[in-house]
């Protein structure tokens, strides 16, 4: 009589030379023989229920086609990446688990490289053994049973980006993907700094299971994690002395390291804005990262006669974050430690403020446009009371202004009072030092003037 098949049932393929076992794994599934989860049809997934048998010599695999060619018609096999898109035949269909019919040791399944997969051993343990009469054991769920785990940035769009870096100051959040859970599971997510056997906890935040997904809430990166290498543990809510990296499949917790500063533009938009600055063939070496900053090896890898090109290059290098963004308002810090806004006011295009220098003013564009066309804020205490709301320096510009306005802004802005300061550290040194409406700090004003200078050309010469 047919046997019913759990969790580390062996297989054989046709076209391997090696034996593999079966994974089943708990979703939903509370059914289980001899303390071991009973398989369905459905648990074909390759690399996950169905893993290597060793090496393939299907001559229908395309690495094994490829590789015979190279050797004149001598079959060589390659190792097996097992491809079971469909699932096993031959189940028990008058019993279901998970909606789904029982899988026996008489079933096959099929491989698209042309291999036939079957069952050599059911998985059972012990001396009673579960046929196709008898009726399996169930018990409760198990802990959520966690497979994957990664630091990611989620952006307004829903975009996931995956993280092993962030700098100080930034947002991350944990993404975890569980195997074994229910809806609503809760669990307490630590992170920690390993210190030769020791842990020592940095942050604790709680998550919820929700649709086989741990998402955390929004970490922000302390500035006292820099240079660490941080890790996480997570527990049970209810039972915090249970670890669910014991189940856990994958070979490893993934770290995050904790490095210097950098630019980060906030946006699509801010990326482009930057890059407007830059000639063409500079542009060639200014691209994103995984985290979403500018990319330091890859900036660092070309050498320019370019000042815009090297201001950018020493701000992407500087040990302070700068956060560049588009917006139509900003808060900032005052000098008694009040969160204010301000909005930022917009002129359309006017003959009479055209900027017909080619960039040399100012505060002056060549489109004409003005108003409060852009801001840096900068940490500390300044003469202007307008301040950064923690160690960030953050160059806000209107969003409102047009593309050329937008780049002139971005060279006054960045390359003048957030790059002066990068320099100095000091917030005098970056301001106008006004006097009578007129800005009396010539050594900031001949570095925005140029950059100024630069972008102009750059923009029409495009």
């Amino acid at each position: 009589m047919p046997r019913y098949i759990c969790s580390g049932a062996k297989l054989r393929c046709s076209m391997g030379d090696s034996p593999s076992d079966l994974k089943v794994f708990q979703i939903g599934n509370t059914v289980t023989i001899s303390g071991e989860f009973q398989a369905t049809i459905m648990d074909h997934q390759p690399m996950m229920n169905i893993q290597p048998f060793g090496q393939c010599q299907s001559i229908l695999n395309p690495m094994v086609a490829a590789a015979t060619a190279a050797s004149f018609g001598v079959l060589r096999p390659m190792p097996c990446i097992p491809n079971t898109p469909s699932p096993w035949m031959n189940g028990k269909m008058n019993v279901f688990i998970k909606g789904h019919p029982a899988l026996l040791d008489c079933s096959t399944l099929m491989c698209v490289w042309g291999g036939m997969i079957d069952i050599t051993h059911h998985g059972q343990k012990g001396p009673n053994l579960v046929e196709t009469g008898a009726r399996p054991i169930i018990r409760k769920p198990l802990s959520p049973e966690i497979i994957s785990d990664r630091w990611v940035r989620i952006s307004e769009d829903g975009t996931v980006t995956r993280l092993n870096r962030a700098r100080p100051n930034s947002t991350v959040k944990i993404s975890l993907t569980v195997m074994s859970s229910n809806e609503g599971d809760a669990v307490n997510i630590t992170i920690f700094e390993q210190i030769g056997e020791d842990k020592k906890e940095l942050k604790k935040v709680n998550a919820t299971v929700s649709d086989r997904k741990i998402i955390s809430e929004a970490i922000k990166i302390n500035e006292d994690w820099k240079g660490k290498e941080l890790k996480i543990e997570v527990t049970q809510a209810d039972n915090p002395n249970l670890n669910l990296r014991e189940n856990y499949v994958c070979s490893k917790y993934q770290k995050l390291e904790v490095c210097g500063g950098g630019v980060f533009p906030v946006c699509k938009e801010a990326f482009e804005m930057i890059l407007n600055t830059l000639t063409q063939e500079d542009q060639k070496f200014v691209q994103l990262d995984s985290e979403g900053f500018i990319d330091r090896d890859l900036i660092n890898s070309h050498r320019s006669e370019s000042g815009n090109f090297n201001a950018l290059k020493e701000l992407a290098n500087s040990d302070i974050l700068i956060e560049v963004s588009l917006a139509s308002s900003f808060e900032y810090m005052d000098n008694e430690g009040n969160i204010q806004t301000q909005s930022m006011s917009h002129q359309g295009p006017d003959p009479y403020f055209v900027d017909a220098t080619g960039g040399s003013t100012l505060s002056g564009t060549t489109t004409g446009e003005s108003g409060w066309m852009g801001q840096t804020l900068l940490p500390g205490k300044g003469a202007s009371g307008v301040n950064s709301l923690d160690g960030v320096i953050r160059v806000v510009v209107n969003e409102r202004l047009s593309l050329a306005a937008r780049a002139e802004m971005y060279s006054h802005e960045a390359n003048g009072h957030a790059l002066m300061f990068i320099r100095t550290g000091d917030r005098w040194k970056s301001e106008h030092q006004t006097r009578y409406s007129t800005s009396m700090n010539e050594p900031l004003n001949q570095m925005i003037r140029r950059s100024k200078m630069e972008t102009v050309t750059n923009m029409r010469n495009r």
